[in-house]
């Protein structure tokens, strides 16, 4: 168990910086969200086709089989909705949303599971939805809009659905072909968008391509790659709370490589974001 905790801190490294090399891209959210995904299910099928396990999903069951299929829309409208946020919001209040996604993950298992709360994480509930609100507040007053806000928040909800599923059918799939066919379902659904609204697909500075490739192997391949391996082991919420600690890293990079400085607002509001997570996941 040490060994895969160790797994999920290496994908968090990775992740961190993802948020970075999209601010540093000059193309589209929705193109750097199809190229991202296309190179690494195009990486992920080839280590799959190498190590020879695409044979273990001949006895796949359909319902399995859906829910894949669900997963991938799912991570598709996370990555498409998260990465355009980032053009719409800083970098510190993104990441800070998009990474409430336990909360919604523990949402889902009420809603779903028929899963009860304990006062200790309704008291954790409530007060990240006051930091949200203070973010929002932030948002309204600095940018005059919370459209960065409301993308990021899509995203989290799609990372969720994601993580919900992960832990449901990888216990019957090995970690390279789910990952290999969540990537590449992902990567159609993404690529329609860009195409289906006349964004042109090549044409960018080879430092936009150098970037679409460092997010597919970095924090796709290995980074979530690293997520997916832990779903067999650990329990949805633990790895999505690894995740959470992603804000501090992104913001500190976004405040040395970007020159971003969050507002106290933003600081204040995310403190309480972390803290409700923490409150919640510590009953879990």
């Amino acid at each position: 168990m040490y060994s895969v905790r160790m797994m999920l801190m290496g994908g968090l490294v990775f992740v961190s910086a993802a948020s970075i090399l999209i601010r540093l891209s000059s193309a589209d959210p929705l193109v750097i969200a199809a190229y991202r995904m296309g190179i690494a299910s195009a990486i992920m099928v080839t280590a799959t086709t190498l190590r020879n396990e695409w044979p273990p999903l001949r006895s796949l069951a359909r319902r399995d089989a859906a829910l894949m299929i669900v997963a991938g829309i799912a991570l598709g409208i996370h990555f498409a909705t998260w990465i355009s946020s980032l053009f719409y919001t800083s970098v510190a209040v993104s990441v800070i949303v998009v990474n409430s996604s336990p909360l919604i993950v523990l949402v889902l298992s009420m809603v779903l599971l028929k899963e009860g709360i304990s006062r200790k994480g309704s008291v954790g509930l409530m007060c990240a939805l006051l930091g949200g609100a203070v973010i929002v507040l932030n948002e309204a007053i600095v940018r005059l809009s919370i459209q960065g806000v409301t993308l990021a928040f899509c995203g989290a909800l799609g990372v969720a659905l994601y993580l919900v599923i992960g832990r449901h059918v990888r216990r019957s799939v090995g970690t390279l072909p789910y990952v290999s066919i969540v990537y590449l379902i992902s990567f159609l659904f993404i690529v329609a968008l860009p195409l289906a609204l006349g964004y042109p697909m090549t044409g960018y500075p080879l430092a936009d391509y150098v970037i679409f490739f460092l997010l597919a192997a970095g924090p796709s391949c290995l980074g979530h790659t690293a997520y997916n391996y832990a779903l067999k082991y650990l329990p949805a919420p633990t790895v999505s709370a690894t995740i959470v600690a992603e804000p501090i890293g992104a913001s500190f990079l976004a405040w040395i490589v970007l020159g971003e400085v969050p507002t106290m607002l933003v600081i204040g509001g995310g403190a309480l974001v972390l803290i409700g997570i923490g409150l919640v996941l510590d009953v879990l």
